[in-house]
């Protein structure tokens, strides 16, 4: 069985990751909705691939482009937000350039 058998696996993304151990290597990121997200965990476990890490995101599906100065005040948002002790994580639909 492959990765694109496994029923429920809407998309897979080749991409590199690095850790401070065993440097830079590639990955796979797979994509699932959140219904199917604990079945394609176990069945990509069943393949006995390496899992550096899995959690379910917030992903948009329309992207909005903004002008520069909206886009430096949103990126100071995001960051200051990222930066709060009380946020765990935070999600946009604005398109990166």
């Amino acid at each position: 069985m492959a990765l694109l058998d496994i029923e429920g696996i809407e998309d897979i993304e080749e991409d590199e990751y690095e850790d401070e151990e065993e440097g830079k290597f590639s990955v796979l990121l797979v994509t699932t909705s959140k219904n199917d997200f604990a079945k394609a965990l176990k069945e990509i476990e069943k393949l006995e691939f390496r899992i550096v890490s899995f959690e379910l995101i917030r992903k948009a599906n329309d992207h909005i482009a903004v002008d520069d100065s909206t886009s430096e005040k949103l990126e100071k948002l995001v960051t200051n937000l990222e930066d709060h002790d009380d946020v765990d994580a935070v999600w946009t639909n604005i398109k990166e350039k």
